[in-house]
């Protein structure tokens, strides 16, 4: 995609227009007295080109003053608003890693009898839930960064509570699963190379689907979390 985003003016660039301006405006205000006075007082236009160069230097400084506080504004809020590109980049990268390793799972699992239509996987082999898992343990420790940088800039969201409860709410859900595996390592799984979905509750809530689903918990925060970071996005241009 075409990248069209205007480069931003300089403050040297901005300094240089207000002085050119300045100068000009001088220079206009000198014709216009001249032409008005053909037979004027030298004392006099002496008296008026000084207020007319106190004037300028005023209206300089303060137009200066405004295009640093704006510069300054202008700053804050790029700064702002890529540290909330990079909150989207992070939180979407995650949402599809774990999206990535549900598939994989599923496509590992085995179709026993007690399956249905809808949820067919009834046994995942042991090696396929070992990496699974172990990779979604990864994305449970990315999200709790996430939660943490939120945390720690909650003073650039509006709404920097709920915000945190969302990213909370999908690292705990992650949890639930990484708890339960650590749990299901630490018993003895006698000779069987796979395990039955059913017995692992927080497992069959993240595979299976529909009403034996409970992969919302997961996914209704993420995109009350995208929601929020969008709208909260400061637009800003020179």
């Amino acid at each position: 995609m075409e990248n069209t985003a205007k480069a931003p003016v300089s403050q040297n660039q901005l300094a240089h227009i207000a002085i050119w301006a300045t100068v000009v405006l001088v220079g206009l205000l000198v014709v216009a007295l001249c032409l008005l006075n053909s037979s004027f007082d030298s004392n006099a236009f002496g008296t008026k080109m000084l207020e007319i160069l106190v004037q300028a230097v005023a209206v300089t400084v303060a137009g200066g003053l405004l295009v640093q506080a704006y510069l300054k504004w202008h700053s804050r809020e790029l700064a702002i608003n890529d540290f909330r590109r990079a909150l989207l980049d992070g939180l979407i990268n995650d949402y599809m890693e774990v999206k990535r390793i549900r598939r994989l799972l599923r496509a590992s699992a085995d179709h026993a009898q007690g399956g249905t239509e809808g949820n067919p996987w009834t046994h995942l082999p042991i090696a396929a839930y070992d990496k699974g898992l172990t990779e979604l343990n990864l994305t449970e420790l990315s999200l709790e960064l996430l939660c943490r940088r939120v945390e720690i800039f909650a003073s650039v969201f509006p709404d920097a509570t709920s915000l945190i409860g969302s990213v909370s709410a999908m690292h705990d859900y992650l949890g639930e699963m990484v708890r339960e595996f650590e749990r299901h390592k630490s018993l003895k799984r006698g000779y069987s190379d796979s395990l039955q979905i059913s017995e692992l509750s927080a497992l069959s809530g993240f595979i299976l689907r529909k009403e034996r689903s409970s992969f919302s918990r997961f996914a209704d925060p993420y995109h009350a979390v995208l929601k929020a970071v969008q709208g909260g996005a400061v637009r800003v241009s020179l």
